[in-house]
């Protein structure tokens, strides 16, 4: 009897992690955050951010998770949404972070990054990646435009990790 309980209460255990929860991030209030960094830090492993369109003025990092993040771009395939849902970096630092040790379970999905200035690199001596920066990662950007950037190295995308880039499958 005792056993069947042990047995009961790792296998509920053990499902629940293996339950995935979808969070929307919506600038007018109505969705679970406003912002994608507050998404980001709230969820955890194996979490989607489902991100409506809008121009969202913030830098993001991933913070080692290994989340999904995309646009409404993973759900309808439509090409707007990519251009219609905007990171913009503002011009303060790379707009998009990946150096958690994120893997291939971490995915950015269907935006446009724009406006980033990178972020300064110590062992380079320099600011790098003003769209995306890299660092000891193997995470997946599926289906995003880069553009209007700068830096002084990957003013697009800086990387000295293995990187994938993909295209975005529907969920």
């Amino acid at each position: 009897m005792n056993l069947k309980i042990l047995l009961l209460s790792l296998l509920s255990l053990f499902s629940s992690l293996l339950i995935s929860i979808t969070f929307e991030i919506k600038q007018n209030g109505t969705g679970d955050f406003t912002s994608i960094q507050a998404g980001i830090e709230q969820v955890t492993d194996q979490d989607t951010i489902l991100v409506y369109p809008g121009i969202y003025y913030e830098n993001i990092d991933f913070l080692g998770k290994k989340i999904i993040v995309s646009s409404l771009f993973i759900q309808e395939q439509d090409n707007s949404f990519i251009y219609n849902t905007i990171i913009d970096g503002n011009q303060n630092g790379s707009c998009v972070k990946f150096s958690g040790g994120e893997d291939e379970n971490t995915i950015l999905c269907g935006f446009t990054i724009q406006n980033g200035s990178g972020s300064e690199r110590v062992q380079i001596e320099g600011i790098v990646g003003g769209g995306i920066y890299c660092y000891e990662t193997t995470a997946i950007i599926e289906s995003c435009i880069i553009t209007n950037n700068t830096a002084q190295a990957g003013g697009g995308i800086f990387t000295d990790a293995t990187l994938s880039v993909g295209y975005c499958s529907p969920m």
